[in-house]
């Protein structure tokens, strides 16, 4: 697949659309028109077709409509576009898991039927202009695409008049892998995204980009933009242009400067200088919520390093580090942007979760704190079954069949999760499975690989011990002690005699 220019074709009448194509007539032909709504209802309500108008030009078409509705509508009239035409459609992303599923079955299904038709033509031989039609329309497969955020959208209005408390780009990678989980081929997004969606759907998932602008246009309507140079630089596979070609006064030269900025490499010091500098602003904005967890716990003092008096495990193993993320109780900003984390961690991973419960202790409260974030009830089991009162083995919700997460603060072996689950399990609860701030990949979490308990984290022991030791937080010699735990816990050669004296100690008074 190469790089393409898709001519956002605006209008609002057959006139406008004719003499728009007849200007474009000496250019290169393999640009995408985009039939967007206006255009196309011009057409139903004034008797013409767009579709057929830009294609009989020779161009292909990309039919904008934005389709959103319950699945079933949607997916017949996905196969409708289909039909008329259309070489790429698009749906709203935020219609749904079902409807992107079913829209995606659709082309499936309708190119499965043009396939056994083709055969049957073929075999017969008395259809040769038939037979042609099928093989472009299988030669030709459109693209179906989702649409993330619109570029005219800001943080302020996502935020505020949507609801949606993601940043766009937050909002737009969680949008892209929805997209890419119901087999959609790509999705609708800004420039400042790109990197982002790449990143989270592979190189190969297409990125269509609109609000491209040259460097002296103006804004118009759109928010989130980016020149051809830098869409190209940033990755774009389509990028959409409007205005700057259409009210052009030489609309093939202005289409020729945007197809040569995109399609070519870069070489003008300027755009490079310029996209470069844009890319580092994004590259900010690309937040990664294991990197900034790990940070966090830093910063609230919650990991320890102690390689002559090496900490005591519940498991009865000395550690050189510790993490005590009860210390979020004391920087509730840090434990406010975590537990944001964690809920949206459970939203990703277990979307039909319906109850939430805590490992006792150290995550009750944390994971009442997620399931007030998402309007879930909350429950967790006793350490010990009450002996008064109602005498309860839990609290909280009980109903078998429940689907519920359960919110671990650190994962290690795994035994305190179990001690919880299997209660949950025995009145015949659903555990979709844990999710946690984070996972000591340190030490292996035997027990919960075992019994097939599937467990996510936002961010791994690895990670913060990396993070602390670039920051000074950790010598040279300590981290060469820690990475040698690591290899094997069990083994104690790291430590130095000082050390085994004083984990022997600490194990002799917890006897």
């Amino acid at each position: 697949m190469g790089k393409n220019v898709i001519i956002a074709c605006d209008f609002n009448s057959k006139e406008k659309l004719e003499r728009f194509l007849d200007q474009m007539e000496g250019a290169d032909p393999n640009f995408y028109c985009k039939v967007g709504m206006e255009l196309f209802d011009s057409g139903a309500l004034q008797g013409f077709n767009p579709v057929q108008i830009v294609k009989e030009r020779g161009h292909k078409v990309f039919l904008d409509l934005k389709l959103k509705d319950i699945p079933n509508t949607v997916s017949k009239t996905a196969k409708t576009l289909i039909d008329a035409g259309a070489d790429m459609i698009n749906l709203h992303a935020d219609g749904g898991l079902k409807m992107l599923k079913d829209a995606s079955v659709a082309v499936n299904e309708a190119y499965a039927e043009y396939q056994h038709e083709y055969d049957e033509v073929k075999a017969d031989r008395d259809m040769p202009g038939r037979l042609e039609d099928l093989e472009k329309k299988l030669n030709n497969r459109p693209i179906l695409l989702g649409v993330t955020v619109l570029t005219s959208m800001s943080e302020e209005e996502l935020r505020n008049e949507i609801g949606i408390n993601k940043t766009p780009m937050e909002q737009v990678v969680s949008l892209a892998k929805l997209c890419k989980e119901a087999g959609l081929d790509g999705v609708v997004c800004s420039p400042q995204e790109i990197i982002a969606v790449k990143e989270a759907c592979g190189e190969d998932f297409i990125t269509v980009t609109p609000g491209i602008r040259f460097a002296d246009s103006k804004k118009d309507d759109q928010t989130r933009v980016a020149t051809p140079a830098c869409a190209n630089i940033l990755g774009s596979d389509y990028i959409v242009v409007g205005r700057p070609i259409t009210n052009a006064e030489n609309a093939i030269e202005a289409y020729n400067r945007c197809k040569k900025d995109f399609t070519e490499q870069v070489t003008a010091t300027n755009e490079i200088k310029n996209a470069k500098g844009y890319i580092e602003n994004l590259k900010k904005k690309i937040v990664n919520p294991s990197d900034v967890v790990a940070q966090k716990l830093i910063e609230a003092s919650a990991f320890k390093v102690s390689t002559e008096d090496p900490f005591l495990l519940k498991s009865g193993l000395g550690a050189p580090i510790y993490l005590n993320n009860r210390d979020l109780y004391k920087s509730p900003a840090e434990q406010k942007l975590i537990m944001d984390y964690l809920a949206k961690l459970v939203e990703e991973y277990y979307p039909h979760c319906e109850a939430i419960f805590g490992t006792p202790m150290s995550a009750i409260s944390f994971g009442a704190l997620v399931a007030e974030r998402l309007g879930l009830p909350f429950g967790f089991v006793r350490p010990e079954k009450k002996d008064h009162g109602i005498v309860a083995t839990f609290e909280g919700p009980k109903k078998e069949g429940m689907k519920i997460v359960q919110i671990e603060d650190l994962i290690t072996s795994g035994v305190s999760s179990l001690d919880s689950i299997t209660p949950l399990k025995d009145f015949g609860a659903d555990v979709l499975g844990i999710a946690a701030i984070v996972d000591n990949d340190f030490v292996p979490s035997q027990k919960l690989i075992d019994k097939r308990i599937e467990y996510r984290s936002i961010t791994t022991m690895s990670k913060i011990v990396q993070y602390a030791f670039e920051q000074g937080l950790i010598t040279e010699d300590e981290i060469n002690q820690i990475w040698a735990y690591k290899g094997n816990p069990k083994d104690e050669s790291w430590m130095s005699d000082v050390a085994k004296g004083n984990i022997a100690q600490k194990r002799l008074a917890k006897k």
